[in-house]
């Protein structure tokens, strides 16, 4: 038995009798072991077991994870079962984005359970439970914000900045696609780390809600209910998603490449300039640039007795000036191989098999080996980056 895709669920009715393993399980799907506490419930090596009070196997399988997903988590579904998920960060808004209500935009945080709220296709619904969470991004840099700047995703889509957590799913083209697989860098950003108060909004059933005008999906429960620390309401409880989730893929490119267009229209523009410096002892260096051969070469002048040589660049991520890539890497300067007798110091990262040679990020070192006088360094390539509109300021 094999997950088809995202947000799916696969329910185990009778764990002793089930013989099947279970594959290509993805964030967002989840197994629900009806009648099984999650106390019951060990992982372990790939394979999913549970024990009864009395330490006799209950019964298990194999499971298998896809690549790149969060940890394993096993959590109560809320009906005397056991709910196993990928853990991860949950999908939330943050503190001051406006909600439509009938009574028009209300702030996230002022929303309870009861409360009516407009969603996409214009009907009012009302809300059944409502969860809060108090983060230190400093400690979880994987959950800073995603933020959408006003008209990102088209004319008056938001109306305003939104900000919503990296894995609150955003409706476009008849999708869901969690915000941080529309990152591009210049209208669509994370945000640096801090702290940050989330919020959640859970319908009877999963839908779509208007954030600043902003179609963004409302709560579906997929095991993470429980890391909210201020909860209010009855929880609707596990349910299906009201649309497909999308996290790669060529429809996720057609709507990248939309707001790609959308980014260069705001005034934005590309750039290979990495300004790349040099730093030997306690002198800074800028390099000679030149082409020759179709490639780029950078030329420092050593000081004496130089032993290393380190590099600084601006870094990017190519996905975000590249609809079609999914590298998120940060990246600056790609070497195509060291110069003479050096050698790689700290700061460059393990080389990918579509890579034409050693990339570094914001910085990294080279190992002089002994030469002298001067270095040149063969550039595989660099990375392009956004330049902001000229006098552009950032209003959140």
């Amino acid at each position: 038995m094999s997950f088809a895709g995202a947000n799916a669920a696969i329910t185990i009715d009778d764990l002793a009798a089930f013989g099947a393993g279970i594959g290509n399980m993805v964030a967002h799907d989840v197994i629900d072991l009806v009648g099984i506490a999650p106390g019951s419930v060990t992982i372990a090596g790939g394979t999913v077991s549970a024990a009864d009070r009395q330490g006799h196997l209950i019964g298990d399988f194999v499971l298998s994870i896809a690549g790149g997903q969060p940890a394993v988590t096993v959590t109560s579904d809320g009906h005397g079962g056991a709910l196993i998920s990928l853990g991860g960060a949950m999908p939330c808004f943050v503190r001051g984005t406006g909600i439509l209500t009938p009574a028009g935009y209300r702030k996230v945080e002022n929303l309870a359970p009861g409360d009516a709220v407009i969603c996409h296709d214009g009907v009012a619904r009302k809300l059944v439970w409502t969860g809060q969470r108090t983060l230190d991004l400093h400690a979880a840099p994987n959950d800073n914000p995603v933020r959408f700047a006003a008209a990102s995703l088209g004319p008056g889509v938001p109306a305003r900045p939104v900000k919503l957590s990296p894995l609150h799913a955003v409706f476009l083209d008849g999708v869901l696609v969690p915000a941080c697989h529309l990152v591009n860098g210049a209208t669509i950003t994370r945000e640096k780390p801090g702290a940050v108060t989330y919020y959640h909004l859970e319908l009877a059933r999963h839908g779509v809600l208007l954030a600043d005008g902003m179609p963004a999906e409302s709560y579906l429960d997929n095991g993470n209910r429980g890391e909210f620390s201020n909860q209010s309401g009855r929880p609707a409880g596990r349910q299906p998603a009201c649309a497909r989730l999308v996290t790669s893929g060529p429809h996720l490119a057609r709507i990248r490449r939309r707001l790609h267009e959308i980014a260069l229209a705001a005034g934005y523009t590309l750039t290979y300039d990495a300004q790349l410096r040099g730093i030997a002892g306690q002198r800074s260096l800028l390099p000679r640039l030149r082409m020759q051969g179709g490639r780029r070469f950078a030329r420092f002048s050593l000081p004496s007795g130089a032993a290393r040589l380190g590099l600084v660049a601006r870094a990017g991520c190519p996905a975000d000036t590249d609809p079609e890539s999914e590298d998120r890497r940060e990246l600056a300067l790609c070497l195509a191989r060291p110069p003479g007798r050096a050698s790689l110091g700290a700061g460059w990262l393990p080389r990918c098999a579509s890579d034409s040679g050693y990339w570094m990020a914001g910085s990294a070192a080279l190992l002089l080996g002994g030469q002298t006088g001067t270095v040149t360094l063969p550039l595989a390539a660099i990375v392009r980056r956004w330049r902001p509109p000229a006098g552009a300021l950032r209003v959140d």
